[in-house]
């Protein structure tokens, strides 16, 4: 049954266009965010507390489980979303060390 109101090629041509702002959106905003913010290092692990300009807020640096999984995971994902990139992969690393370190039981 073909749906009259489904057009196909427009539904796959503002597929596309989605996947192609949010792609912008990760390599232009939320990449770098966190690539230039998050990575301790000097005591390993990331940072997570920023106020509303992006600046570290130096009152709230304790490292919970949750938001360093997460950052783990956001890492190895943009690591898979640009392989080449052996950054991404290094502070994916860097926080699976910290937590194997200090969250293992």
């Amino acid at each position: 049954m073909n749906d009259p109101g489904c057009d196909v090629p427009q539904i796959r041509e503002r597929l596309v266009r989605a996947r192609t702002e949010l792609e912008h959106h990760l390599r232009e905003g939320i990449m770098p965010f966190w690539t230039k913010r998050a990575i301790d290092e000097r005591y390993g692990g990331y940072f997570t507390c920023f106020d509303a300009e992006g600046r570290l807020d130096e009152a709230d640096t304790d490292k919970h489980i949750v938001t360093q999984t997460r950052l783990i995971w956001g890492f190895s994902t943009f690591h898979m979303i640009d392989p080449q990139d052996q950054v991404f992969l290094a502070y994916a690393r860097q926080g699976v060390d910290f937590f194997i370190e200090h969250f293992w039981d």
